[in-house]
């Protein structure tokens, strides 16, 4: 079995079982961006060292921007890297507790 790791933020909200539990899955595809254009799409892309540290940042905003906007319960993340040469060993998921007040 391995630990899972539950993060909270400093404000935290208690769940209300009365109402419905709003969850958000989401699979950020290492927030490379839209311009890489992945096999499975189609393209040739399979791992990308090649998104620019710019466009990992700025997809990373719009990452936290929606997950703010849509103030889901609780969120699920696929493909968030941390300290990962396809990132420019940007550590992804401080980046997005840091922008969501977590």
């Amino acid at each position: 079995r391995r630990a899972v790791r539950v993060v909270n933020g400093k404000d935290t909200r208690v769940y209300d079982p009365a109402k419905p539990l709003r969850v958000l899955s989401w699979n950020v595809q290492y927030c490379a961006g839209t311009t890489e254009h992945f096999f499975y799409d189609g393209g040739r892309a399979v791992s990308a060292a090649s998104p620019r540290r710019q466009t990992v940042r700025s997809t990373l905003a719009r990452v936290a921007e929606a997950i703010a906007a849509e103030d889901p319960d609780l969120v699920l993340l696929q493909e968030v890297d941390r300290q990962s040469l396809r990132t420019g060993f940007i550590d992804e998921h401080a980046a997005l507790l840091d922008a969501l007040g977590g």
